[in-house]
């Protein structure tokens, strides 16, 4: 990273620091390797109390380090209440005080507010740094149960933000629609050395992947709307000699949805091996035969936009590739098969199995060394660096 001035970093988001590793993490673990960062979820709300999460929570609010951030464990007598429109402004105004205290001891560089979820841009500003960035990660505005609060408040961000950066170029889009100002686009990455291998090799087969007969085509991460779970118990009903393998928690809940997934669950060659840690999960990557990126497609979906973790992670193990026409695959095509219709999905993972697919081991990993978290990283550094010296010139 550049020798320039340190500064200090709020990160706020709604996932709990602990749980399955997406960006936020993997952004705030680098960047604090330079420079003091504090990760939030903010408060609980009046509607939490007496949740698991609650119950586990301390009296007040403290801070953990973690992987070289310090995490911070909500209390659980700090509620906000947006009912209570003055309690909950209050209660919002000590959270921003509270994490900019902890973000500025014993620093004299700049503080910067980096706001990952738009429900969090009341917060955001209430740390009251010197600069405020939003980093869209997905298309919240599609979400299924988006609210109107929600978008209301995504528009503020991407109109009051000194910096806005798109996990893709659909979100991208998405966000000018709001705006007259450039939004930046860094995509995810991927951290090359675990997935592929280098620190400790293959390794063995995890057991219970073992016990699944090959070829293993795997879906890697949460089962949500996003995932075209109808597609996958097609394929598995047209080739019964191919494993299907889930990897990850379950989170669909209503609806359709729910048929389809009992449907799976009710197939010989369907198998759900649940959520695995961060430290677990390459392990089930480098023993899968061919990895998937299986999400439903159609104007205005959620999925049309994102900017998938496992892309370059599924890149780094070598193992072929299928994917769904998803924007930010369009410029990886010579090492991953693209398909559309249920032919071309049986099509492109009976060759991925056969002949090991579209491009080479070395050149899909080559292709996720070029995309490593570190290349991600030090640009949204570099980006963050021009805007405060741009505010320092105004």
């Amino acid at each position: 990273m550049a020798e320039q001035q340190d500064f200090a970093v709020v990160g706020l988001d709604v996932i709990d620091w602990d749980g399955p590793w997406m960006n936020r993490q993997q952004i705030l673990t680098r960047l604090a390797k330079q420079h003091r960062v504090v990760y939030s979820r903010g408060s609980f709300f009046l509607w939490d109390r007496f949740t698991g999460p609650w119950r586990a929570a301390p009296l007040f609010s403290s801070f953990i380090e973690k992987h070289g951030v310090q995490v911070h464990q909500r209390s659980k007598l700090q509620l906000r209440a947006p009912r209570i429109p003055e309690v909950d402004r209050l209660v919002i105004k000590r959270i921003g005080r509270n994490l900019r205290k902890k973000a500025l001891a014993g620093q004299s560089g700049p503080l910067v507010s980096y706001v990952f979820n738009p429900a969090f841009y009341r917060v955001g500003k209430a740390v009251n740094a010197d600069l405020l960035v939003y980093h869209a990660y997905d298309q919240f505005s599609a979400y299924p149960h988006a609210t109107e609060d929600e978008v209301h408040y995504e528009k503020k961000l991407v109109q009051e933000a000194d910096l806005v950066i798109a996990s893709s170029a659909t979100i991208a889009n998405t966000l000018l629609e709001y705006c007259d100002r450039p939004v930046e686009v860094i995509p995810n990455g991927a951290d090359y050395e675990r997935f592929a291998g280098k620190e400790s090799g293959p390794g063995p087969v995890p057991e219970d992947l073992a016990a699944i007969a090959g070829p293993r085509i795997t879906y890697f991460g949460n089962l949500t709307e996003k995932v075209d779970t109808d597609l996958i118990a097609r394929l598995a009903e047209a080739r019964p000699d191919w494993s299907f393998v889930f990897v990850g928690g379950v989170l669909i809940n209503a609806g359709k949805g729910n048929e389809v997934l009992r449907r799976l669950e009710a197939m010989p060659n369907v198998h759900f091996l649940g959520h695995k840690t961060y430290d677990e999960v390459a392990g089930y990557y480098r023993h899968s035969d061919v990895n998937l990126l299986a999400y439903r497609m159609g104007e205005g979906l959620w999925s049309e936009g994102c900017s998938p973790l496992k892309l370059y992670e599924y890149l780094a193990t070598g193992k072929p590739v299928v994917s769904a026409r998803l924007q930010v695959v369009e410029d990886h095509e010579d090492v991953l098969a693209v398909a559309s219709t249920d032919e071309e999905w049986l099509a492109a993972i009976e060759d991925a199995v056969t002949n090991g697919g579209v491009g080479s081991k070395a050149s899909r990993q080559a292709e996720a060394r070029k995309n490593t978290w570190e290349v991600r990283v030090a640009a949204i550094e570099a980006l963050i660096h021009k805007a405060l010296q741009a505010k320092q010139n105004a």
